[in-house]
């Protein structure tokens, strides 16, 4: 179900309902409310830091596990600042929790930002990882690390939710949170190649240059190519014959779609 109003959408995942009832018959119902109030909490530091940066929230998505907020033009910031909006929420519920130790709301807290700093989609670590591992070694290739990274994480939680329902009277929140998690995985793996794809396609203001060599395979795929670039950097590729920069891919893409070879590509000698 989603709302739009003045160019804000709000979406509401039907599956919310159903945790609700689900807690409901489980008895956990005032402790579900208590997480979820810290969550929202959590995603409005996000928004708030992201308005310090300049950037507005466009849309919230309201889900089982917690709230995912929308930023605008978050693509478009540099590497730091991303980081520092997708890291301010996790430290606020850690240092939250710290401040009330002690007490559920403390222990609360703490599991909020220690589960947010999990490299797992849809979790703030998922896109810390990717915003650091996607420069060093390039925004797809990281992408599909990731994606590796989130189905043996989703396991360790499935394992752990099943320990969870033996030694603390049937709690089932782990194993609902991975099988959550799970289903949600992919959608968001797509997003976040989506947002590469974007920031590709469209001039970026960007600081940062860098050269890779390449092999002197003409026949080598445009795709395998596409691995080696990143969202915070201008990249070009010498063959050992020609330099290939991202203007030439972004023409090549147009004209031959990601399946075309190397040797399509027009480069400078």
């Amino acid at each position: 179900m989603k709302i739009t109003i003045n160019n804000f959408s709000l979406t509401l995942k039907l599956t919310t309902f159903l945790m609700i009832l689900l807690m409901i018959a489980l008895g956990y119902l005032e402790q579900f409310f208590i997480l979820y109030f810290f969550i929202i909490i959590h995603e409005l530091i996000h928004i708030i830091t992201a308005g310090i940066f300049g950037k507005r929230c466009r849309g919230i998505t309201i889900m089982p596990v917690g709230l995912c907020a929308e930023i605008e033009g978050a693509e478009d910031m540099e590497l730091i600042k991303r980081n520092i909006v997708v890291l301010s929420a996790p430290v606020f519920n850690i240092g939250a929790g710290i401040l009330f130790r002690g007490s559920f709301e403390g222990s609360a807290n703490i599991l909020i930002g220690i589960l947010n700093l999990l490299p797992v989609y849809p979790l703030d670590g998922a896109r810390f990882f990717q915003n650091w591992a996607g420069y060093f070694m390039g925004t797809l290739r990281a992408n599909k690390l990731l994606v590796k990274l989130n189905k043996v994480i989703v396991y360790i939680l499935f394992l752990t939710g099943l320990l969870q329902v033996i030694l603390f009277d049937f709690n089932f929140t782990l194993i609902i949170a991975a099988m959550y998690i799970y289903r949600e995985e992919k959608r968001f793996a797509i997003n976040r190649a989506y947002y590469f794809y974007k920031c590709l396609v469209k001039k970026r203001n960007i600081k940062s240059v860098k050269i890779r060599l390449w092999h002197e395979d003409e026949n080598i795929m445009l795709k395998n190519i596409l691995y080696k670039f990143g969202m915070d950097y201008y990249t070009m590729v010498w063959t050992g014959k020609r330099i290939i920069d991202e203007n030439d891919v972004r023409e090549a893409i147009e004209k031959y779609g990601i399946n075309c070879k190397l040797k399509d590509i027009k480069g400078e000698m």
